[in-house]
């Protein structure tokens, strides 16, 4: 198979990367900027939580940090008495600073969105116009005691003023620690996430797929952010379940992408009806198999980004629309970029989402 206008950016100094320190928190942050500080919790899940931390004028509320938290899925008995306070609506930082934590963030992406994409309640919550960019500040939330560090949470942050939002001390998004001191890229309204390519040896264009393979909680936490966020209620297991396909479907490419053998046995249902655009009739998982062969003595893909528009869950069915741009790299070392659009049908199983159709290919 052969899957084939931004903002200007946000410039920042260089980060210092050499050790976690601990940051100042949101309700500090907005107490001391705006005079007052309140948090109203949007939803909440066992694992996943909105909310709204705001200021307060003539009693009128305006929304200064969007947040989406996703719990550690056992978060421990010593945070147990914080824990409990959380889930009542108490702001995290603040609390289990009550309870004695020291609190730290671990960087792992920091960039802007437009207001238009960060979901129907962000722009009357935050009394902005969807002309405007966000800062978006995606983070490790580690809890320290007694000389040790343990994760608590991932957060995503849309804060409603970009300059000076962000940490000063921060780690970037490696997989093999800490990175010497280097400039990292604030990326501008898309769903790249974007490593320390000095320490990773990447250039900016494979920068993002890069992260993408090796973050999927980020880019499952991001595309929740942007895709579940509209209306004042969320299920948590609709959201997980979006979420989850949608991580699914990254790491369908990414095996393509990747070279993998056994991707087709493995998320293909028996069943498989897919049609490309450039295939006169629908391919079964046989056919599919088949021209995957053929395309490796082609060439290969080399990089790709998907643009995710919507996802639509109806019980153990799930039709996610989407946008990728995809660069092939033929046998003579020529590499071609395309844009295009899918639509994928994945149905529930008993080992996870699974492909049973799809449709789409490069656009004309």
């Amino acid at each position: 198979m052969d899957r084939q206008d931004v903002s200007a950016a946000v410039h920042t100094t260089a980060f210092d990367t050499g050790a976690l320190e601990p940051e100042q928190l949101n309700s500090e942050r907005i107490r001391q900027r705006f005079g007052s500080y309140g948090i109203e919790v949007l939803s909440q899940g066992p694992l996943l939580r909105r909310s709204n931390l705001f200021s307060s004028d003539n009693g009128s509320r305006t929304c200064r940090t969007y947040a989406v938290v996703r719990f550690a899925e056992e978060p421990g008995a010593a945070f147990a008495p914080a824990h409990e306070k959380v889930l009542a609506g108490r702001s995290i930082g603040a609390t289990f600073r009550e309870f004695g934590w020291l609190v730290n963030k671990r960087t792992m992406f920091i960039g802007t969105i437009s207001v238009a994409r960060a979901g129907a309640d962000v722009a009357p919550l935050m009394q902005l116009d969807t002309s405007r960019d966000l800062g978006m500040h995606v983070y490790e939330l580690l809890l320290e005691h007694d000389e040790q560090a343990v994760h608590y949470a991932t957060i995503v942050e849309l804060h409603h003023t970009i300059p000076n939002i962000f940490p000063k001390t921060s780690y970037a998004c490696s997989t093999e620690g800490p990175v010497p001191r280097a400039p990292i890229p604030v990326v501008p309204g898309n769903l790249s996430l974007f490593c320390n390519r000095t320490k990773l040896g990447l250039t900016q264009e494979h920068a993002g797929q890069f992260a993408m393979k090796h973050n999927n909680e980020i880019l499952a936490l991001i595309c929740g952010l942007l895709l579940f966020s509209s209306g004042p209620a969320i299920a948590q297991s609709s959201a997980d379940d979006e979420a989850s396909v949608i991580v699914t479907i990254e790491k369908q490419w990414q095996a393509e992408q990747d070279g993998e053998d056994d991707w087709i046995d493995e998320s293909l249902t028996d069943d498989f009806s897919g049609w490309p655009k450039d295939s006169p009739a629908p391919r079964n998982r046989e056919s599919v198999k088949m021209w995957d062969r053929f395309y490796e003595t082609q060439g290969r893909m080399v990089a790709h980004e998907l643009f995710f528009q919507n996802v639509v869950i109806h019980g153990d069915v799930a039709i996610a629309h989407y946008l990728y741009t995809s660069a092939f790299q033929d046998k003579d070392k020529e590499t071609e970029v395309s844009n295009g659009r899918y639509t994928d049908v994945l149905v529930r199983t008993e080992e996870g989402w699974k492909f049973l159709a799809w449709h789409g290919g490069d656009d004309d």
